[in-house]
């Protein structure tokens, strides 16, 4: 098990140049309801001084690969959680889901609540799933990300995460498979809440009926970091004038790529005074089979706001896509 605090995501390490221009009127207004961008994700392992991609697993041990080679780590490395362009291909459907005494299963419209039947056991390292997958599953891999509950409900502070990698079995199409699993259970200063990760051989992200929860965790934590990076900005800049910087940007996971293809897109939306983004508007005459994909990903781009003398301030602007 690794214990670390939640990982600096690639987009806080550089940035990007965005053209930008004041909002045109008409625009439609993005519904008040919050949005969670999709967060495709690769596992990596910092072994030897190096992060590489964790690409399978045998038991409780990773699978590395580095310089095209595949190894077997046999000790338990620290991981990180990055984002990835894409979830694999097929989807995946929790019917239950427990660990550590909290459990959860399945509702109707494929969602996964809270199991008012089941009692709370303190000290039990139990993982219990019911996976049912679109596609045949060999050699995939879970990784159980444990944080402090209360970051999923708010911007916390708390950003610490503990990460568990576990092999698991052949997953039939079309079949339901129930997955246990014994591992340490996680120590936490206070209520603590996890997340189940599927790797597909090769370690992309198999899309489940868990994932949207995962995005909002990948979010607080995003933004999180983003309310460190500012802090030590505005210090820098305390009476500075300064222009709208990303800091993270978020490709679209389009279910329709090419009723898109060679067309350009300007979304307007409003950068806040922290750097997140709302007021989402997109044109009249965009699709409505990707305009809520456009939208969701805009939700979780992150910037450098506005300065004026030193203070953040609030900015109305357009951003064209090419797709």
């Amino acid at each position: 098990m690794s214990r670390r605090s939640a990982p600096a995501y690639p987009g806080f390490r550089c940035f990007f140049a965005v053209a930008a221009a004041l909002a045109a009127a008409g625009a439609v207004r993005a519904a008040d309801a919050p949005v969670f961008a999709p967060h495709p994700t690769m596992l990596v392992a910092e072994w030897k001084k190096e992060r590489v991609p964790v690409v399978g697993a045998v038991s409780t041990d990773p699978i590395v690969r580095r310089n095209g080679k595949e190894e077997r780590l046999r000790h338990d490395p620290v991981y990180f959680a990055e984002r990835a362009p894409y979830y694999g291909p097929g989807k995946i459907v929790f019917e239950a889901v427990g660990f550590g005494g909290v459990f959860w299963r399945g509702a109707e419209g494929g969602g996964i609540h809270p199991d008012p039947d089941r009692e709370p056991v303190n000290g039990v390292a139990t993982y219990i799933a019911k996976l049912r997958p679109d596609t045949t599953l060999k050699g995939a891999f879970l990784a159980i990300v444990v944080c402090n509950a209360r970051l999923l409900d708010a911007n916390a502070p708390e950003q610490e995460s503990q990460i568990i990698v576990r092999a698991l079995p052949d997953l039939p199409a079309g079949m339901t498979t129930e997955v246990k699993l014994d591992t340490q259970l996680p120590t936490r200063r206070g209520k603590f809440e996890y997340l189940s990760l599927i790797f597909a051989p090769g370690g992309a992200e198999i899309e489940s009926n868990l994932s949207d929860r995962a995005a909002r965790y990948f979010a607080a934590v995003e933004r999180a970091q983003l309310a460190v990076v500012l802090a030590a900005y505005l210090k820098r800049n305390a009476s500075a004038n300064a222009a709208v910087q990303p800091v993270l940007r978020i490709q679209p996971l389009l279910p329709a790529p090419a009723a898109l293809a060679g067309k350009t897109v300007t979304a307007t939306l409003t950068i806040n005074a922290d750097g997140t983004t709302e007021d989402i508007a997109l044109p009249d005459d965009l699709d409505p089979v990707n305009a809520p994909a456009l939208r969701a990903a805009l939700a979780g781009w992150l910037f450098l706001p506005k300065l004026e003398n030193g203070t953040p301030v609030p900015v109305r602007l357009a951003i064209p896509f090419k797709f």
